[in-house]
């Protein structure tokens, strides 16, 4: 995920200078978002167990 972050940053920027294509540049985008929102949810996941092992 840190490897593409960084390149994430990069993107945009060689875009509008017309150094990246625009598939290459939403296939990055596209994948850290992805990422990110997989992260987000475990997060939040941990304060919300799903199953309770060991109720009292």
């Amino acid at each position: 995920m840190q490897a593409n972050f960084g390149k994430v940053v990069m993107l945009p920027e060689q875009f509008y200078r017309g150094q990246s294509d625009l598939p290459e540049t939403l296939s990055v985008l596209n994948e850290v978002l992805s990422q990110v929102a997989y992260h987000r949810e475990n997060v939040i996941k941990t304060g919300q167990p799903e199953l309770e092992l060991f109720e009292e």
